[in-house]
């Protein structure tokens, strides 16, 4: 089975202490976005940065679909290092591409963040999936879940085998509807333990379907189709800004103690009121 990756993240990384919609005032500081068109209060068609959520279960979450838009291939793979946070914002589901393996001068935020034990905290690797996150995430009490929304997928390291065999048994992920379940465990990995294929649509079905909440999203039914484009929306920030976020957070240490990372893979944004 081919399992070469390309991408900022490379190969998986193996080493023996590390970690290999809703209005924005919400959300914590630091995440990813894409440009979508929609209307100002005049009317007026306008472009606008909207937030993409990073796909994730609650421990025990069951039965929640997934459709994957990614294309087949090593070619189409892409990889990122992650750091997941409490940022400077103080809400926990920052999330910055670590410049971990591509400066020579190491990542600053490496030394700043600690995982539960108090050791200094590398970035996770991740195989990242663009997908539509069908049902939506169980809402709040009072509010309500929003359905057919662009997500990202960060497929961690001891879980990219289950997609590569999914792949190569159906010869592609794009247009396959998963129904996702999470374990009830606090450590089992967030984005979900069970992967259960139940529909893979062709690209005429998939726009039928979802011509309606392209529309809804600000996007064309192709781009909202494509995946992101990993190279630019994935850009890791200058390692001056990484430097200013690291000393912003040493010196939040220095007032309220250390900066914790629950254990495990990447983070959930838990704190966003959708």
């Amino acid at each position: 089975m081919a399992d070469d990756f390309g991408g900022a993240g490379g190969p998986p990384v193996r080493s023996g202490g590390g970690g290999g919609g809703g209005g924005l005032k919400n959300w914590p500081e630091f995440g990813f976005y894409e440009p979508i068109q929609a209307k100002n209060k005049d009317g007026d068609l306008k472009t606008y940065d909207r937030r993409l959520p990073i796909w994730f279960l609650k421990q025990n979450e069951t039965g929640r679909k997934l459709m994957i838009l990614d294309r087949p291939g090593a070619a189409n793979r892409f990889t990122a290092l992650t750091h997941t946070f409490s940022g400077r914002d103080g809400k926990f589901g920052n999330v910055l591409v670590s410049i971990h393996k591509s400066d020579p001068l190491g990542d600053p935020m490496n030394d700043v963040l600690v995982d539960d034990k108090g050791r200094n905290k590398e970035p996770s690797w991740g195989w990242v999936l663009t997908a539509i996150d069908i049902d939506g995430r169980p809402p709040k009490a009072g509010g309500k879940a929003y359905k057919n929304q662009r997500t990202l997928v960060f497929v961690t390291e001891k879980q990219k085998d289950i997609f590569l065999t999914m792949e190569k048994l159906a010869g592609s992920l794009r247009g396959k509807i998963l129904e996702v379940s999470r374990a009830a465990d606090q450590t089992s990995f967030k984005i979900g333990t069970k992967f259960d294929p139940i529909e893979t649509l062709t690209e005429d079905q998939m726009k039928e379907r979802f011509a309606k909440a392209a529309a809804d999203y600000g996007l064309s039914i192709e781009k909202f189709l494509d995946p992101i484009p990993y190279k630019t929306t994935l850009a890791p920030l200058p390692r001056e800004k990484l430097v200013e976020i690291a000393n912003d957070i040493r010196a939040m240490k220095g007032a309220r103690g250390a900066v914790k990372i629950p254990a495990g893979d990447a983070g959930e944004e838990g704190s966003i009121d959708f």
